[in-house]
């Protein structure tokens, strides 16, 4: 998806038109997003999975690939965000891409990591209480970056109105 879009898929979309919607449905799907798991932190308490009740048919790995393919918000995100970020990027050139890429897994190989070692540890390594609160921490950061969306989409308008 990267590629496709660093590579011409954004040319049917780079005007400042597309531009202006890109960013302000991205701005709307994380100030969504982040309002959610600032609302409702996932449940209650940690999700304990019963390894009993897992599927051995398939690893952890293909298991995250099916999750991810069929998953609808991994393409919204792209489409929206990622491409915002993706156009940001292109100004730095091919380098540019490669470190919002090289950062972007990084920062989801970090964050999947921790999350592997705090299920893994159980309720001995955070309590429900911590938990709730880095994820409503995590849904106000997405609420910021929606935030920071909708006023570069302010400034497109500004634009057109002069």
């Amino acid at each position: 998806m990267v590629i496709g879009l660093t590579f011409g898929l954004d040319q049917l979309l780079n005007n400042q038109i597309a531009e202006f919607v890109i960013g302000t449905a991205g701005g709307l799907f994380l100030l969504w997003m982040g309002w959610g798991m600032s609302k409702n932190p996932v449940g209650t308490a940690i999700p304990i999975v019963d390894k009993s009740d897992a599927d051995s048919s398939r690893g952890p790995i293909s298991a995250g690939i099916i999750l991810s393919a069929t998953n609808p918000y991994f393409f919204v995100w792209w489409a929206t965000v990622g491409l915002s970020f993706i156009e940001e990027s292109r100004e730095a050139g091919t380098a540019g891409v490669a470190a919002f890429y090289t950062g972007h897994i990084s920062a989801d190989i970090i964050w999947y990591a921790m999350i592997a070692l705090t299920v893994s540890s159980g309720k001995k390594f955070l309590s429900d209480t911590t938990y709730k609160v880095i994820v409503r921490c995590c849904g106000i950061f997405l609420i910021c970056l929606g935030l920071y969306f909708a006023y570069a989409g302010k400034d497109f308008i500004q634009r057109i109105l002069t």
